[in-house]
């Protein structure tokens, strides 16, 4: 009986951290400079060129129409670890982290502080 006790309090706090302030791809010019949760599918993927490539992660509509972009620094890519094409392809992400803007379009900056979650098609 205590460990279902302790399991459901450790799901209930990974629930308050992690669903904190989720809010619908459509509402995000409402949340600039907050930190929030977004989920939705990834629609394209592009890696920059050059000798520190950036990884751009774009939901709700492909490139150049994105709705959000996720960018992730090489830095970065190392420990988060799954950055592929192929397997994000066409599948759900939620993203927890600061929403900010960049000539017009929304993005979140992968950070020690960011989470992100493949949760699946």
């Amino acid at each position: 009986m205590k460990n279902l006790i302790t399991i459901a309090i450790v799901l209930f706090k990974f629930n308050l951290i992690f669903c904190q302030n989720l809010i619908s791809i459509d509402s995000l010019s409402s949340n600039l400079n907050k930190v929030v949760t977004i989920c939705d599918s990834v629609a394209s993927f592009n890696i920059s060129k050059g000798s520190a490539p950036i990884y751009y992660i774009f939901l709700g509509k492909p490139f150049p129409y994105q709705k959000l972009t996720i960018v992730i620094e090489t830095d970065h890519k190392e420990k988060y670890g799954i950055i592929h094409p192929g397997y994000l392809s066409n599948r759900k992400v939620c993203v927890t982290g600061k929403l900010t803007e960049n000539k017009g379009r929304n993005q979140i900056i992968y950070n020690g502080e960011t989470r992100i979650k493949v949760t699946g098609y």
